[in-house]
């Protein structure tokens, strides 16, 4: 009987190609000897796999992440290079593939890592996006319009639908996440830093805000959704650890405050997609405290904080804006025209316009958007958007997001009152575990006892 091991090297390399994943490939070259053979003869069948796996569109952003993340110096020569080369490669078809050749091959399977990373956050968001907005949408007179008929065509009442992202929205949703990866990458500052992000030219700040201001007004909300996001799953993640670990409550650590002004978790979320999936998938509460502990302090890129004031000397309504983009070379930057090779659904655009149009520009990153941001509103297709009857929905106050749903006062009188019984503990020599009922799970290492 023919064994798979009969196979030439040139089959058995044709089978390698298909197993999906660089980490699957890894595992089918250990199997035997002659698959590992097989690889070494093409070591580029991984080349292939990788562009399988991302697709052309978001290959440069992965590339571009991937260099960002191995620059040996990171300087403002070094950065602008990176991004030229990738707003250059942005406009072509895809990546050629000679560039994907000269690279290690594990750099490849880090990029593939970082893709299914990606992959999966985007799945998390589209999914609870869809729900909220689908929730949104079941208690809105918005719903009253169209034939209640439609339901059994898929029209504006079959709210039930499951999502199924098209290929459009994927690569959108998949984008906004490398820009913020890729911003985490190039542009740092030190953790304590607390003045205005572009008064800070030497952590690299004045260049962040000179890259966001190269992307249309709405791809810039799609990254401050992507941050809302990932602020509010951090926070899910993360609560347990920052509420009831006694060194964190000794360091006074904002477990309650969302977005700018919690400087602590926009240092952590800024330590990269990876390492925020990581949190949001780690059962281990011990684990996870770790992970914080070992990064607290570190460098922070503040994009939350950067996109919140980027604008804030531009003192002109949306609208007025918009009428003088043909004319003003700054306003025409943000309402630059879609090209059919980057982005050509208006989608993205009749969402973000329909929230946006009576406001001024120093406000579009406003918190009070947060809400239509759960519903990741800036991501979805024209015909999803014209399907549904969504755009009357961004018009009105955008529901309080979750993060926004407690009580802030009352949480903040709690955390301040923790923070001072859990430095009484550590004062005390205890450490670990701490809760304002039941100190049991306290580690006692000094002399002193309860």
């Amino acid at each position: 009987m023919t064994r798979i091991t009969d196979l030439p090297c040139e089959v058995i390399s044709t089978v390698l190609r298909h197993v999906g994943k660089p980490k699957d490939l890894f595992s089918a070259v250990l199997t035997c000897r002659h698959f590992c053979a097989s690889f070494q003869e093409n070591p580029y069948v991984m080349v292939d796999i990788v562009r399988d796996q991302i697709a052309p569109a978001l290959l440069p952003y992965a590339v571009a992440v991937l260099e960002a993340s191995n620059l040996d110096l990171l300087t403002d020569e070094t950065t602008q290079a990176l991004l030229d080369q990738l707003r250059e490669e942005t406009e072509l078809p895809s990546t050629p593939r000679s560039r994907l050749l000269t690279m290690p091959l594990s750099w490849l399977a880090d990029m593939s890592r970082l893709h299914s990373v990606i992959h999966e956050l985007v799945t998390i968001y589209a999914n609870s996006a869809w729900e909220h907005l689908l929730s949104n949408l079941s208690s809105s007179a918005h719903l009253l319009a169209g034939d209640p008929e439609d339901a059994d065509k898929g029209g504006p009442r079959a709210f039930n639908d499951c999502l199924s992202l098209s290929p459009a929205e994927y690569v959108r949703f998949c984008r906004a996440f490398y820009r913020a990866e890729l911003y985490f990458c190039l542009f740092t500052a030190p953790a304590d830093t607390r003045g205005d992000p572009k008064a800070d030219p030497d952590g690299g700040i004045v260049a962040g805000v000179a890259f966001l201001q190269t992307l249309p007004l709405w791809e810039n909300e799609q990254l401050g959704s992507v941050m809302e996001f990932l602020g509010l799953q951090f926070s899910k993640a993360t609560r347990d650890v920052l509420a009831h670990d006694v060194q964190f409550g000794t360091w006074q650590v904002d477990y309650v405050y969302s977005g700018v002004l919690n400087h602590e978790r926009q240092t952590w979320i800024s330590q990269g997609l990876s390492f925020v999936y990581h949190l949001m998938m780690e059962p281990s509460w011990d684990v996870k405290n770790e992970s914080l502990k070992r990064t607290y302090g570190a460098e922070s890129s503040f994009l939350s904080r950067t996109l919140f004031y980027m604008y804030e000397e531009v003192d002109i309504s949306v609208k007025d804006a918009k009428k003088q983009s043909d004319s003003n070379e700054t306003y025409a930057v943000m309402f630059r025209p879609l090209d059919p090779r980057h982005d050509s659904d208006q989608g993205p655009f009749k969402a973000w316009w329909a929230a946006y149009q009576e406001m001024n520009i120093f406000a579009l990153i406003a918190t009070h958007k947060a809400g239509f941001r759960e519903m990741a509103f800036v991501f979805w297709d024209e015909d999803r958007l014209q399907r549904y009857n969504v755009l009357e929905l961004f018009t009105d106050t955008a529901p309080r997001s979750e993060l926004e749903m407690e009580d802030v006062r009352s949480e903040i009188l709690a955390m301040e009152a923790s923070h001072r019984a859990r430095k009484t503990v550590w004062q005390r020599g205890g450490r670990g575990y701490w809760s304002e009922d039941d100190d049991s799970r306290v580690v006692w290492t000094g002399e002193f006892r309860r």
